[in-house]
């Protein structure tokens, strides 16, 4: 600065420039109703002063996020939701990230009807689910299957198959577990009879052309 009579002065600043707000988001995998949720962190990088989340929305019911940018709890409702956090700094810059997570149904069994079988007759039946997060995991946890019979899972599809060769009534359980270890438990009976007989008689003798 100069006056009129040429004396001068001057004023030596520092300027300091954060770099610009970011939040540093979780990867959020494919989740399961029910399912309770590893907690995931956004972070907050860079910005001027103090800086803090100023909103999240999209979420699913369930989920909370907190101050200090944790995801907790176990999503009650499946879909696809679009997912936007905000954040502010002490001047106000402001950031945003958004994603979408998909939250799956949980696991659950079809309903099934296990007919009453008969010993020697081939046996196949498939055993449907819907839900649950890949990859799942079926497998026959309590009670026995026939003699005869065996339990299969490949592909996501499960089976009962074989020739049940002893008669009897037979409970068993089976578990189906999903990725994020929601799971399921059908409990089913499967009861085996005796192979259809004729019972034979001792006919007496008989003359022709009467009435017997």
């Amino acid at each position: 600065v100069e006056d009129a009579a040429g004396a001068t002065a001057g004023q030596d600043f520092l300027l300091s420039i954060s770099e610009s707000l970011e939040i540093v988001a979780p990867s959020l995998a494919e989740w399961t109703v029910g399912a309770s949720l590893d907690p995931a962190v956004y972070f907050l990088h860079g910005g001027t002063g103090s800086v803090s989340f100023s909103s999240a929305s999209g979420l699913p019911a369930g989920i909370e996020f907190s101050e200090g940018g944790k995801l907790s709890g176990a999503p009650s409702e499946h879909g696809t939701f679009n997912i936007r956090i905000e954040a502010t700094d002490e001047i106000g810059a402001t950031a945003t990230h958004e994603s979408v997570w998909v939250i799956n149904d949980a696991p659950a069994f079809d309903a099934e009807d296990y007919a009453d079988w008969t010993v020697g007759e081939p046996y196949d039946q498939q055993i449907g689910s819907t839900g649950g997060t890949a990859p799942l995991k079926c497998e026959l946890v309590d009670g026995s299957l026939p003699v005869g019979l065996a339990f299969d899972f490949e592909s996501g599809a499960a089976k009962i198959s074989g020739t049940p060769t002893e008669v009897g009534s037979y409970d068993f359980d089976i578990r189906i577990t999903d990725a994020n270890g929601a799971e399921a438990v059908l409990s089913a009976s499967i009861a085996v009879n005796p192979r259809p007989a004729i019972a034979t008689i001792n006919l007496p003798d008989w003359s022709a052309n009467h009435t017997f």
